[in-house]
C-alpha cells in the first residue's frame, strides 16, 4: 500500500512510532525515523532494516522548529520529497496525569498542550510547504479518549488531545484542496503503550488491583470486551496513509472499540426503547394517522440543520405541528407514528413544517405540572 512513500515518523521510539514505522516498512514505505533521544529511534530503525526495509534514524526535538526544518530539507534533498508524515510524540505521565486539578500548577496544565500540540502543528506545518507543491500528501498524529470523554485526574491531558483533533480539521481545511490529506487516530487503551503500563502503577499504589483486572477493567467498557493493541492501530495506520484511503481527510477516526459513540446526537440513555413496527402513515402518502389515546405521552427528538444534537421535548399530543425528527414513545409505544421530515412552506393541513415554522412551534410548546401541553391544551 506505500510502496516508494517516503514516511517521516516523529516520537519513532515510543510505543506507537515504533508500530507505526513497523507497518510502514512492511507495506514499503522508506523511512526516515526521529525522536529526542536516538537509542531507541536506531534500535527501531534496525528492525525494519533487518526485516528487509529502509529506514535512517535522526535525533530531532520536534519542539525545535529549526531543528525540524532542517532534518526535513535534508530528507528531500535525499529522497526528493516527503509523502507522510507522522506525529507520535507522547509524553511521561509524571507530574502531569493523577493529579487533581484544584492540585494541579499552570505550569503542569500547560505541559501536555505545549509538548503535544506544538509539534504536531510545527511538524505538519513544514510539511505542508514541501506537499503543496507536489499536490499530494498525508499528514497524521494520534489521539485518546480524553479528547472526546472526561477523566479524573487527567489534567491538561484532555485539553491538549481535542486541541490536536481541533488542529487536524483545520489543517484539512486549508490543504486538502491542495491534495493533502489531514487524518487522526483515536485508539482505546493498549497496554503494551507506556502511558497504561503508568497507570496501572499510580493505580496499584492505592488498591491491591492486578494488572489483569486493571485490563479487565478497561476492556469492559469496550463492545469486543478486550483492549486494542499496537498492531491494530499501526494497521490503521498504514491504511489511512496509503491511497486506499483517499476518500479521508478532516477527520479522527474512532478506534475505541465501541466504548465512544462517534455520533455526537442525543441518545435516549435512561432506557432501551421497544422495538416498534416501521410507520406508514405520512401525510402524503395517504392513510389514516393514529388514533389520538395513542398519541400521548410521546418524547420528540428535534435534530437540528447539523444533524448532530437534538432537544427533547415533552408535548400531549402528536399534532402536523410537529418539529423535525423522529417520534419516540416515552411511556408507551403508539401503533402508529410518524417520522416528520422537513419542507418548504408553513404548517398546514395536510402539510409538513418548514424549518422557520418548525423554530416557531418549539418555541410555543410549554411544559407544566410535570405533563406535556401545547397550544390551548395548556392550563
Amino acid at each position: 500500500m506505500l510502496k516508494d512513500k517516503v514516511a517521516m515518523i516523529y516520537g519513532a521510539g515510543g510505543a506507537v512510532g515504533s508500530a507505526v514505522a513497523r507497518a510502514f516498512a512492511i507495506e514499503g514505505a522508506n523511512l526516515f525515523l526521529t525522536g529526542r533521544s536516538l537509542a531507541p529511534v536506531e534500535l527501531v530503525a534496525k528492525d525494519v532494516v533487518s526485516a528487509g526495509g529502509s529506514a535512517e534514524a535522526a535525533e530531532v526535538d520536534a519542539l525545535d522548529e529549526q531543528a525540524v526544518d532542517e532534518h526535513l530539507r535534508s530528507v528531500i534533498g535525499r529522497a526528493g520529497r516527503v509523502d507522510i508524515s507522522f506525529n507520535a510524540i507522547g509524553i511521561p505521565s509524571t507530574n502531569v496525569l493523577y493529579v487533581p486539578l484544584t492540585e494541579l500548577d499552570v505550569e503542569h496544565f500547560s505541559l501536555p498542550i505545549t509538548t503535544l500540540v506544538t509539534p504536531y502543528f510545527v511538524t505538519a506545518r513544514l510539511a505542508a510547504r514541501h506537499m503543496v507543491p507536489n499536490g499530494s500528501g498525508v499528514i497524521m498524529t494520534v489521539t485518546t479518549l480524553h479528547s472526546r470523554q472526561g477523566f479524573p485526574l487527567a489534567g491538561g491531558y484532555g485539553p491538549a488531545q481535542a486541541a490536536k483533533e481541533a488542529l487536524t480539521r483545520e489543517l484539512s481545511a486549508e490543504l486538502a484542496p491542495h491534495g493533502i490529506r489531514v487524518v487522526g487516530l483515536r485508539p482505546h487503551a493498549m497496554p503494551e503503550s507506556r502511558a497504561i503500563q503508568d497507570g496501572f502503577e499510580t493505580r496499584s499504589k492505592s488498591s491491591e488491583m492486578t494488572w489483569e483486572q486493571f485490563q479487565g477493567q478497561l476492556a469492559s467498557r469496550t463492545h469486543t470486551q478486550r483492549l486494542m493493541t499496537l498492531a491494530e492501530t499501526a494497521n490503521m495506520a498504514a491504511f489511512m496513509a496509503s491511497d486506499k484511503a483517499s476518500g479521508m481527510t478532516g477527520t479522527t477516526v474512532n478506534l475505541s472499540m465501541g466504548s465512544l459513540d462517534d455520533s455526537g446526537g442525543w441518545r435516549h440513555a435512561s432506557r432501551r426503547l421497544p422495538s416498534s413496527p416501521r410507520p406508514t402513515h405520512r401525510p402524503e402518502h395517504g392513510g389514516t394517522p393514529a388514533p389520538r389515546s395513542q398519541q400521548r405521552w410521546v418524547a420528540l427528538k428535534v435534530v437540528t440543520d447539523d444533524a448532530r444534537s437534538g432537544t427533547r421535548l415533552s408535548i400531549g399530543r402528536l399534532t402536523r405541528a410537529a418539529p423535525a425528527g423522529r417520534v419516540v414513545p416515552r411511556r408507551r409505544p403508539a401503533a402508529e407514528l410518524w417520522n416528520v421530515r422537513p419542507s418548504r412552506g408553513s404548517i398546514g393541513e395536510g402539510e409538513l413544517p418548514s424549518r422557520s415554522s418548525m423554530s416557531q412551534a418549539i418555541s410555543q410548546h410549554r411544559v407544566a405540572g410535570g405533563r406535556g401541553c401545547q397550544g390551548e391544551a395548556c392550563p
